[in-house]
Order: structure tokens, then C-alpha cells, then sequence
């Protein structure tokens, strides 16, 4: 979705939630882009806008409550790291292993704190059925 035009992206996400069944979810992993990591590099490089390869432009994350009109929003962690950082963060080794092994201990223990911080949230909407929109609404 991300790599969208950003004034389309809504209206993929609604016709995904058009053609879905109430009560089920559509998942989506998007990207941060207030991830830790594309924090310190721009304080280290604060003036790259983007490295001219595949359009890129994700949303903040709290852009995704526009869809409560018709969905329960969740936001939950997928990955914290992008693949390039975790090469760089984990050796391929035991202690990379354990490292990988607390990480994941710590994105279930502190789901917000890897949400907010982690390269890549998992955002699961569940279409709520058109009574209770109406509900909700009237």
C-alpha cells in the first residue's frame, strides 16, 4: 500500500474493506516511517529525502484511524528492524539467535512500545457489520 500514490491509498484500503465479509479483518504490514532506526539517520543525514529508487510514502501511523467509521483498528508489531538493519544488528550466529529470541519476547511484552518504534506495524482492520456502523453513527 505504501508504495501508492499517497492520495490513493485510502481509497485502496476502503475498497479493500468494501469487498470484505463483516466480522473479518483485513491485515495490512505497512511501514513506520518514525521507525528508530529512519530517526537516527536522519539526525546523522537530515537532509535525504529518499535514496530516487521505488516510490515510497507511508502514512504516520495514527493515519490509520480514519477507517473507525467502518472497521476496528488495531495496530500491533510485525518487524522491528528492516531486513538491511537486522543484517547489520544481528550476527548469523548464536548470539544473533538469542538476540532475535529477546526481541521477540520483548515485541509481545511491550506491543505499543514496538509499534510505535519498529519498522514495519501490522495493522489489522475487522469490517464491523452495517448495523453496528449505523449504530455507532446514529
Amino acid at each position: 500500500i505504501y508504495h501508492m500514490d499517497a492520495d490513493r491509498q485510502e481509497e485502496a484500503v476502503r475498497k479493500l474493506l468494501r469487498i470484505t465479509r463483516p466480522g473479518h479483518p483485513v491485515i495490512i504490514v505497512y511501514s513506520n516511517p518514525d521507525n528508530v532506526v529512519s530517526r537516527l539517520k536522519r539526525l546523522v543525514r537530515p537532509s535525504v529525502q529518499g535514496s530516487g529508487g521505488l516510490y515510497f510514502h507511508p502514512h504516520p501511523l495514527p493515519w490509520w484511524r480514519r477507517f473507525e467509521d467502518v472497521a476496528d483498528v488495531e495496530i500491533w508489531p510485525w518487524r522491528t528492524f528492516t531486513a538491511s538493519a537486522q543484517k547489520v544488528l544481528f550476527p548469523d550466529n548464536g548470539l544473533g539467535k538469542c538476540l532475535f529470541h529477546w526481541l521477540f519476547a520483548a515485541e509481545d511484552r511491550w506491543p505499543g512500545t514496538f509499534v510505535r518504534l519498529g519498522a514495519y506495524p501490522m495493522i489489522i482492520l475487522k469490517k464491523r457489520s452495517v448495523a453496528s456502523v449505523v449504530n455507532d453513527v446514529g
